[in-house]
């Protein structure tokens, strides 16, 4: 008896050890075929934790913290728990996207300490972001578009109808923004900053000038717009193409892709041409053609107002809201009857914009309103 239960402890206990081989055989099997599904970029940051705790590379506790205080105050491009920034609460959908990567950014020239200058946004754009900036703790922003053509008293918070269209949001710590010295082509000294910065913070854009003989030739801003296109740059590296009649016109781009446009734009419009750099004082920018009209309407409405302000008909002009060429505060206009107010600027493409001044009620009880429009 004592034998067979011997035998039998010991014929379970080799099973047991074979047992275990195997299953660790299938452990390390199963393992290899984990690794090849995670791929080689996978393995390493799952390998990375524990070099970097080597190497003492890992972030202290304090940096983690401030990141993660400044993001919670709103200052960071991230919300909190689902990925929300409540920052962007009130942003059209359509600029979100845009929105968030200046946020971003604006949260990696803290992180840096250093300013950052994003791709050249549209005027909506602009408007969406700048006033969420401006609103940002330890944190400053400018529009650099090349050009400010009057008015400069400060740095602009929005786009306005006296400064470059396309721009770049230029955004750092306060000090880097504000520091004394800066000019509008980053040489000299600069009695007011705001002057400089509401240009372009230096360094943020570049300008070349493109010649050849166009006095004979049609070409339009499309023209110009498209050859620099046709080199392989993309729209968000351009910013504004000021013409000059019968002589060709100077380009506002990014500085990185300053020296590329010089090698590769050889023609305009079957025009062959020839590129060079040129400094932002340079830029030949006329100012605005400013007409100024006064318009009575029995409402506010946007088809009543804007329609005196371009001398169309209500019929035509909203023809033109329903094609989408009609903006609000440099947002597509949905509906002919949005309410207008002062200070609202309505563009129409192709035909400028207008800006609505003040309004007042006659005895009769309709509306005067005061326009300025910038043909």
């Amino acid at each position: 008896m004592a034998l067979s239960s011997g035998l039998a402890a010991f014929s379970s206990l080799l099973l047991t050890r074979q047992l275990s081989r195997r299953g660790g055989a299938w452990q390390t099997a199963l393992g290899s075929v984990k690794a090849v599904r995670r791929g080689p970029r996978q393995q390493h940051l799952s390998s990375a934790p524990s070099l970097a705790g080597a190497a003492g590379a890992s972030p202290s506790r304090s940096a983690v913290r401030a990141r993660a205080g400044k993001r919670e105050a709103g200052i960071g491009a991230r919300g909190k728990g689902d990925g929300r920034n409540p920052l962007l609460a009130g942003v059209d959908a359509e600029e979100q996207e845009t929105a968030r990567r200046v946020l971003e950014l604006a949260d990696r020239s803290l992180t840096s300490f250093s300013v950052l200058h994003s791709s050249f946004l549209s005027p909506a754009s602009q408007a969406a972001i700048m006033p969420i900036l401006s609103n940002m703790a330890d944190v400053s922003a400018a529009l650099s578009g090349g050009y400010f053509q009057a008015g400069r008293h400060r740095v602009p918070v929005g786009p306005t109808e006296l400064m470059a269209e396309r721009c770049r949001v230029s955004v750092g710590p306060t000090e880097l923004m504000t520091a004394e010295g800066v000019n509008l082509d980053g040489s000299g000294d600069a009695t007011d900053d705001a002057l400089a910065l509401a240009a372009g913070y230096p360094g943020a854009v570049a300008a070349v000038r493109v010649s050849g003989p166009f006095k004979h030739s049609q070409v339009s801003h499309g023209d110009f717009l498209g050859a620099v296109l046709g080199t392989g740059i993309t729209r968000d590296k351009v910013g504004d193409v000021i013409l000059l009649e019968g002589e060709g016109a100077q380009v506002i781009i990014s500085p990185d892709l300053q020296d590329f446009l010089l090698s590769s734009l050889t023609a305009v419009h079957r025009v062959a041409v020839s590129v060079q750099p040129i400094p932002l004082s340079d830029l030949k920018v006329s100012p605005p053609r400013i007409e100024t009209l006064r318009t009575v309407e029995a409402s506010l409405r946007l088809d009543a107002v804007a329609s005196a302000a371009f001398r169309l008909s209500r019929s035509k002009f909203t023809d033109l809201i329903a094609k989408g060429d009609v903006r609000v505060n440099w947002r597509e206009a949905a509906k002919s009857g949005v309410a207008l107010k002062s200070g609202d600027v309505v563009s129409v493409r192709g035909k400028g914009r207008c800006k609505i001044g003040e309004v007042t009620t006659t005895k009769k009880g309709r509306y005067a309103v005061e326009l300025t429009r910038y043909v």
